[in-house]
């Protein structure tokens, strides 16, 4: 019961119209300018309502790689700890009047969208060691130690070892671009690749050699 009452709160803060731009969002690239204002707008707002997040995936990657957004990638991932969820919710009328609208919210994440643009933060649940959200599986290790980091003129929160999980992410190779290679590519290469690494170590290998081919 109070898991239907979860969802159809949850159901209750989306934007209709931008539940179906989510489908076209990885056609095109991500407007820089455009996401740097929205991250820097929605760090505020965070902040206010007391939220404790950091920076992940490909945003994480720009952040150390570039010092910046990767040109080709195509939204902001932001990730929180399960039991930020609430405050979250609580954010999302102050995020809208800033003119965020919300184009997904599920039990793995919520996308803030502004000038159509993305930011997705991931819901991050401890178990057995390890985070675990929407396919993904990281090693506590990792997210259990943060540091505060420059990006944007701002400072955000990244893994203490980020060089470690950036390896982990995207493989040896990680400091070196990947040029005009569609973002659409990375989210299903991610999630084949944690489900072989945790379930079939051999064919792990075949998958790091996919990595070289789709996305880093």
């Amino acid at each position: 019961m109070q898991k239907e009452t979860l969802k159809n709160k949850r159901s209750s803060f989306v934007d209709i119209e931008d539940t179906k731009a989510t489908f076209s969002k990885f056609l095109k690239p991500m407007n820089i300018e455009v996401s740097t204002a929205n991250l820097l707008e929605l760090q505020k707002i965070l902040k206010f309502y007391d939220v404790s997040f950091g920076l992940i995936y490909g945003t994480l990657l720009g952040a150390v790689r570039e010092q910046n957004f990767i040109l080709h990638d195509h939204d902001t991932d932001l990730f929180v700890f399960r039991d930020e969820e609430n405050k979250i919710m609580n954010m999302i009328a102050d995020a809208k009047k800033s003119g965020f609208k919300i184009g997904r919210y599920s039990e793995s994440y919520i996308s803030f969208v502004r000038g159509g643009d993305f930011i997705d933060i991931y819901f991050m649940d401890k178990k057995l060691g390890k985070y675990h959200c929407d396919g993904h599986v990281i090693p506590s290790k990792y997210l259990d130690n943060l540091i505060d980091y420059p990006f944007l003129g701002s400072s955000f929160k990244i893994p203490k070892d980020y060089r470690s999980l950036l390896f982990y992410f995207y493989g040896s190779d990680w400091e070196t671009p990947k040029k005009n290679v569609s973002p659409t590519h990375y989210g299903l290469y991610l999630k084949i690749r944690y489900f072989i690494k945790n379930h079939f170590e051999t064919g792990f290998l075949v998958i790091s050699w996919l990595k070289g081919k789709l996305y880093a």
